[in-house]
């Protein structure tokens, strides 16, 4: 008696339950599998799933959260073994994994609104996959979940700070690389970064890490860095690292005072701070009085560069940087790499007059190839110019 109520009460709810959503004529799993029946068909399901709209959501949320079983990899096995005459009767099992990677792929093409439901529902869960040594394909795992623009920054900090203490430096590496990639977010308040800039900061005190990656990391975070500036400050005294911690400070807290102080004592020592001072653009003005001076230092290297960097903190000042290029091609004293490299500035400036023209002339008899060939190229470049106008 009690096993027929049990049935009459099955037979009930499954007659009287409501009826799933459909578009045209499919369920929303429906479409899902037959994306994946369909070799990966991703338009159709995603035009069918974007049209059934808040319907979609739990099918997809589902598919992301299941994991491989005993049942499936025995399934699998089994089907395996079935004659072809009847396999070709039976649809063909898809592992969960593989199904995960489809409703990933379907993911990216839904609306904004039904991405963010599907993925704040199973953050939890792909936060754990990315923890465990074990998930497959981790590192390409990763590199797709730790960009997807969905996820803030303040979602992610904490798991990307987790992930920098991870045993396996491939791992923190990838961390690293994709602090750097989302950018600059500039977060006054930066919390949730917390624990990352402790943990690269002492990467930095004890190399482990490369110092570049590290620092790039720190500026990307931004001004919430700002406890690293000490460590900064005091590594960019260190031969070959002054460019990424003048990089980094700027980043982080926009003092420039800091970036022209370690700039200006680093400039005689190396050419990277006069580089960095350049890429600061408008906001390096103070220091033009230091450039100027730069422009008759005795080593050439220094004066060169100190001319470029003028000509991209103030372009207003052509004359400056023309005349200065213009002397080195004339004079013979001057070293022939950079005879050269004036002589390419020059045509790059568009520097026509008759006697920037005559000085470039006049090395096409150079005794050096290469600064024959790049007068060749110059007036060649300068000559197509002034036809087009």
């Amino acid at each position: 008696m009690s096993v027929g109520v049990v049935v009459l009460a099955l037979v009930l709810w499954w007659l009287l339950k409501p009826a799933p959503p459909r578009f045209e004529g499919r369920t929303a799993e429906e479409w899902f599998d037959h994306g994946l029946e369909r070799s990966m068909n991703i338009e159709s399901t995603c035009q069918a799933l974007a049209a059934m709209g808040e319907d979609a959501v739990p099918v997809l949320v589902d598919v992301l959260l299941k994991e491989n079983g005993r049942t499936d990899s025995s399934w699998l096995k089994f089907y395996g073994t079935l004659p072809a005459w009847l396999r070709q009767r039976i649809s063909v099992p898809v592992a969960p994994r593989k199904r995960s990677e489809f409703a990933l792929m379907v993911l990216d093409d839904l609306p904004p609104q039904r991405r963010q439901q599907v993925l704040a529902a199973v953050f939890d869960h792909l936060a754990a996959l990315a923890r465990n040594p074990a998930t497959p394909n981790r590192v390409a795992f990763l590199q797709t979940f730790l960009l997807e623009p969905d996820y803030s920054t303040e979602t992610l900090g904490p798991l990307m700070a987790a992930l920098l203490e991870d045993g396996d430096a491939l791992i923190r590496q990838t961390a690293i690389n994709t602090i750097i990639a989302r950018g600059h977010p500039r977060d006054e308040r930066g919390d949730h970064f917390a624990s990352a800039v402790a943990k690269l900061t002492w990467f930095l005190q004890i190399g482990g890490t490369n110092y570049p990656s590290a620092l790039a990391a720190l500026a990307a975070i931004g001004p919430a860095a700002r406890s690293a500036v000490p460590t900064i400050e005091s590594l960019a005294s260190e031969p070959g690292q002054f460019e990424a911690c003048a990089y980094a400070l700027w980043w982080i807290d926009r003092q420039t005072n800091r970036v022209f102080q370690l700039a200006t004592d680093a400039r005689t020592t190396d050419l990277r701070a006069l580089a960095v001072i350049g890429d600061l653009g408008d906001a390096a003005r103070p220091l033009l009085p230091h450039l100027g001076e730069a422009i008759t230092h005795p080593r050439i290297d220094i004066a060169f560069h100190s001319v470029l960097a003028i000509a991209r903190i103030a372009p207003e000042q052509p004359a400056l940087v023309n005349d200065t290029l213009l002397a080195w091609v004339k004079h013979r004293s001057t070293p022939l790499e950079y005879v050269r490299l004036s002589i390419e500035q020059l045509a790059a400036r568009n520097v026509t007059s008759a006697e920037a023209l005559d000085a470039i002339r006049q090395r096409l008899h150079s005794r050096d190839r290469e600064v024959r060939e790049a007068s060749r190229r110059a007036l060649a470049q300068l000559a197509e110019r002034a036809h087009d106008l």
